[in-house]
């Protein structure tokens, strides 16, 4: 038995599948999205056996098929190359996604492009918008259609209409708007603009698409654009979604799919795909990938967002969940966001701080809450007693020692404390004792949950302690500095001394 091309083994399990299948009804005009071709046909249905003419440029082509399942397949022979159009159909039977190929003949080299159809709701004969059948000929909401070519008229206030939504349900027509209607529970509706990134085997790819969800349909298209990408289905209920993209390869001709699912607030999706990638040389690569979507980040503000600039990125005025931050003013769709004016009152998030204001570059800057030595911030604008959260640690703390002498008199207690192998800490944080720096010394017993403060030493900056200055440097090798303290000047310790640890 000769071997077969590897799209020929995965074509036949596909055609199995589909033949169990009750045949679809096509009978009808359809709206036309192929390149090249006129907008609309319509699709002559006996049996199995079905016919339609497309249009290009001028010439019409017609098409001779059949429909096995939920597939349809037609080919014409009116031009110079054979033309065949092979489409899925979807549950309802109102929307067909595949490809349309041209080959043979003087056509030595197979070309693809993507063919979609919609089947019309009316028949005007024309792309107007407004005058009750659309440009992909569907009946304008609070319109009434009827005959061939479609006469539309309005409908009257009151009267029963469809807002195109799958989650709503008993719209009204009021003042030619179609509204009023009752939610569906439990109902996921996607309709709308969508920010998704995939994380795939080749890298990771980021953009925007509209989603339009119809009759539990979904049809994915490059944001602001005609470019399709995914067609599949959803369960509204569920939020579940199996979508697939057609694939134009002249050899690997399996699609993509993404089977994902939405949270009941329709507001993210995510899933896992598969796809296969054609090589220059006609190799099939298989690729997987993960896919998130959000509506925040599309450029619209939906529902749950105050403002979106297109992007997921934090910083620019709207943030990576489509909130206007502090200092910043966002309007128009996308957002813009520019920054507020100096001192205009703020909120920076920080409990510790006070008087928060705008700097004028979107920044807001607060004053941190004073809080005397060894004792932090409580949360509340006020302070209480415990050890900072920013403190070091001793990373051994058997070779660290203190040392406490109570004498009498007074002036001969002492306190010793030597810290070793300890996190080092930066120059900055230890300041400059000799002038400007004051070193606090806390003592805590954190036993029980709630350290309790059991001893503090202040030994202010600089100073005179007797005849001789209360610091002295003992550097060394110029980039090491040590600072000690000659003499205590608290009450109760006449002489204190610090840790005999350098630090850079």
């Amino acid at each position: 038995m000769p071997m077969l091309p590897r799209w020929a083994l995965r074509l036949f399990p596909a055609l199995l599948t589909v033949a169990t299948s009750a045949n679809a009804d096509l009978t009808g005009h359809w709206h036309v999205e192929i390149p090249g071709a006129d907008p609309f046909t319509e699709i002559v249905q006996t049996g199995t056996s079905v016919t339609f003419t497309l249009t290009f440029s001028g010439s019409s082509l017609v098409f001779d098929g059949t429909v096995s399942g939920d597939a349809l397949s037609a080919t014409s022979n009116d031009g110079p190359c054979p033309v065949g159009v092979n489409l899925r159909i979807l549950p309802g039977e109102t929307i067909m996604d595949g490809i349309d190929g041209v080959y043979g003949g003087p056509c030595t080299y197979p070309t693809k492009s993507r063919a979609f159809m919609s089947r019309c709701e009316c028949h005007d004969g024309n792309q107007t918008n407004g005058d009750g059948c659309d440009a992909e000929c569907r009946i304008e909401p609070c319109f009434v259609c009827s005959g061939e070519p479609s006469i539309c008229t309005p409908a009257g206030d009151g009267a029963a209409c469809d807002d195109r939504r799958d989650c709503t349900t008993g719209e009204t027509c009021s003042a030619g708007v179609c509204g009023g209607g009752s939610a569906v529970v439990p109902c996921v509706d996607l309709t709308g603009r969508w920010f998704w990134t995939d994380d795939s085997t080749f890298g990771v790819f980021q953009s925007t698409s509209d989603i339009v969800q119809r009759n539990g349909i979904l049809v994915f298209r490059q944001a602001g654009g005609s470019t399709l990408r995914y067609v599949g289905t959803i369960d509204a209920s569920t939020g579940a979604m199996d979508l697939e993209i057609p694939s134009n390869a002249l050899f690997c001709t399996d699609p993509v799919k993404l089977t994902a699912s939405a949270p009941p607030d329709g507001r993210t999706y995510s899933g896992t795909g598969s796809a296969t990638v054609e090589s220059p040389h006609f190799i099939c690569l298989d690729d997987s990938f993960t896919e998130t979507g959000s509506r925040c980040g599309g450029g619209t503000i939906d529902r749950g967002g105050a403002c979106d600039d297109g992007n997921v990125t934090s910083g620019d005025g709207c943030s990576s969940t489509c909130q206007v931050e502090a200092c910043f003013d966002c309007s128009g769709e996308p957002s813009t966001c520019t920054p507020q004016p100096p001192a205009t009152p703020c909120n920076d998030g920080d409990p510790c701080t006070l008087n928060d204001a705008c700097n004028g570059s979107g920044t807001c800057v607060g004053t941190p809450v004073a809080c005397a030595p060894c004792t932090i911030c409580d949360g509340a604008g006020g302070c209480l007693e415990a050890p900072r959260l920013d403190c070091l640690a001793s990373l051994e703390p058997s070779k660290s020692k203190l040392q406490i002498t109570d004498k009498i008199p007074d002036t001969k207690d002492a306190l010793r404390w030597q810290w070793r192998a300890g996190m080092s800490p930066t120059s900055a944080q230890l300041g400059n004792p000799l002038a400007s720096s004051s070193v606090a010394t806390c003592l805590y017993d954190e036993s029980t949950p709630t350290p309790t403060l059991l001893f503090r030493a202040l030994v202010p900056p600089g100073g005179t302690c007797g005849t001789k200055p209360c610091w002295k440097s003992v550097g060394q090798g110029g980039t090491t500095t040590r600072a000690a303290p000659t003499a205590s000047s608290t009450s109760r310790f006449a002489r204190a001394r610090t840790a005999r640890r350098r630090w850079t």
